[in-house]
């Protein structure tokens, strides 16, 4: 892995163009080995199947994080990783400069055995937590010992505008990145140590080992009163920014990021890109994640909804809610529980639902204390609202 400060900016001679996360995964299952004349590879297990891994001869310290970031490929995959003493399919060491990692490989193909080094001296300023480049590259040198590549053409150094390949290579799409946030002049978003493997790296892992499907499959909240186990709760809770991507496979799932003044923007769409806690475009959520609920503060706020169920709440400020899929067409009913008059908004995107629609095509019914808003065979509930307060100045086509 690079050292953090060997990227610098670079005037790229001509536009490149930006890849989808479906593209960057391709790059750290295929691509990467192809151009360095090597063959594509993982370990030969199946779906939730066991690897053994060795990092005892590691520094307390080092320890630490080898065991979290183990955990947080664990969770994306369903992998089982065995800490042994002796033998294993992933050894750990620390006695050599720099970090690294490199496999053996059998005659198949497939991975039999991989070795992972990340020296004493490259973790010796960073302390025990998970938003730190220490932690960052422990999950990037695993990614390498599972069997992905660089999320571009390089080894060892890079300049963005020289080495990448395409615009949106980023820390934020893939922990196997070299180029930070802020090192890459074609994204928004600011710096961030990564935290967890990221969207293209889920997409990417999944397409070797599959997915056993069972990580989080209750109802969760990610964020204030967090219940997403301890590992994801400290890194979404911690003060020093990071960026994450949520990875959960069932439930109903609230995003909850109502303890903070500032704007915010969460989307619950999969694959998009969230600003939460004064971090702008630090969390994505993963292909076929699927959460239901969006809570934000006193900030003025954007909230995106899905093609879910969704109960949306804004907090204070002056919030926009936005309908990008007309719920998906499927009759579905979204609450949101805080709508004032006057300072928020409801935004419809023309895109998906027509360019037709407009204020008066809207249904509108006195429900009890709330309002039903209702297009075609979806509907909104808004929540402790006089249907004589709604006007068209409450509502926006984009």
């Amino acid at each position: 892995m690079t050292d953090q400060n060997s990227a610098k900016p670079a005037s790229a001679a001509a536009p490149k163009p930006s890849f989808t996360n479906e593209q960057i995964a391709h790059q750290l299952t295929d691509n990467f080995w192809i151009r360095e004349g090597e063959p594509t590879r993982h370990f030969d297990i199946p779906v939730g199947g066991t690897i053994t891994v060795n990092y005892a001869g590691l520094t307390q310290k080092g320890q630490f994080y080898a065991h979290y970031a183990l955990e947080l490929w664990s969770d994306v995959t369903g992998i089982q990783f065995v800490t042994t003493r002796g033998q294993a399919d992933i050894m750990f060491d620390d006695w050599d400069s720099g970090a690294y990692a490199h496999s053996n490989l059998k005659s198949d193909g497939s991975i039999d055995q991989s070795f992972v080094n990340v020296s004493t001296s490259w973790i010796s300023s960073d302390g025990y937590n998970l938003s730190n480049y220490s932690f960052q590259t422990y999950i990037h040198e695993i990614g390498h010992a599972l069997g992905l590549g660089h999320a571009g053409n390089y080894n060892g150094s890079a300049d963005y505008g020289i080495d990448n390949d395409y615009a949106n290579d980023s820390w934020q799409a893939t922990v196997m990145s070299y180029f930070s946030q802020t090192e890459n002049t074609a994204i928004l978003a600011d710096f961030a140590y990564v935290a967890t493997p990221q969207v293209a790296d889920v997409m990417a892992i999944r397409e070797l080992y599959g997915s056993s499907g069972d990580t989080r499959t209750s109802d969760t909240v990610y964020g204030d009163n967090g219940t997403a186990g301890s590992i994801m709760n400290h890194i979404i809770g911690n003060s020093t920014p990071t960026t994450y991507t949520i990875v959960d496979d069932g439930g109903t799932d609230t995003l909850n990021f109502a303890d903070t003044g500032q704007d915010q923007t969460i989307d619950l769409r999969e694959q998009a890109i969230s600003s939460v806690r004064g971090v702008d475009g630090n969390l994505i959520i993963a292909e076929g994640t699927r959460i239901e609920n969006a809570i934000s503060g006193s900030g003025n706020d954007l909230i995106v909804a899905n093609d879910l169920q969704n109960v949306l709440t804004g907090g204070a400020g002056n919030d926009r809610f936005v309908f990008h899929d007309a719920a998906s067409h499927s009759a579905n009913l979204d609450t949101i529980t805080d709508f004032e008059d006057g300072s928020d908004l409801i935004c419809f995107v023309d895109d998906d639902f027509g360019p037709a629609l407009s204020f008066g095509l809207l249904d509108f019914s006195a429900v009890g204390s709330d309002v039903s808003i209702q297009f075609n065979d979806d509907r909104i509930l808004l929540e402790n609202v006089s249907l004589a307060s709604l006007d068209v100045n409450d509502f926006l086509f984009v």
